[in-house]
């Protein structure tokens, strides 16, 4: 007795959706819009990244150093910290992501803080990448 089989794929695709932090409205249906799993991830990255300590009501040990950091005078020492403090917040606070890299780097022409975050979504094969300018404000 022979037969065709058709295979299914093993894995699973993962999806994750977060509301737009924007709060932009969809176009067709009116409601808030969502972000899909790499801009849902990214956007999430970015907010913890910006949140200090004791900015969350009722959450108050949620956030981290890094843009406290940013009003020092840039040493090799304060890019070791950014890249630790970078690295803590998306292991402790990110589990939908496996850190591959982080890396930081300093423009002396802008005076701005340069970081690049590598990383794998958990469930995917799927590697990115997220950048962020941090800027003094004077």
């Amino acid at each position: 007795m022979a037969g065709t089989y058709q295979f299914l794929s093993a894995t699973p695709k993962l999806e994750y959706r977060d509301f737009d932090l924007s709060f932009r409205t969809n176009p067709v249906t009116g409601d808030v819009g969502v972000k899909d799993t790499d801009g849902s991830i990214k956007q999430s990255i970015k907010t913890l990244i910006l949140t200090n300590f004791y900015e969350r009501p009722f959450n108050p040990t949620l956030g981290g150093q890094v843009t406290g950091a940013l009003f020092e005078i840039y040493t090799k020492e304060l890019e070791i910290f950014l890249r630790k403090e970078i690295a803590s917040l998306i292991k402790s606070l990110e589990p939908r992501v496996s850190l591959t890299e982080v890396l930081v780097g300093y423009n002396e022409d802008s005076d701005t803080v340069r970081s690049r975050i590598e990383y794998v979504v958990i469930g995917t094969l799927q590697t990115s990448s997220v950048e962020f300018i941090f800027e003094r404000v004077r």
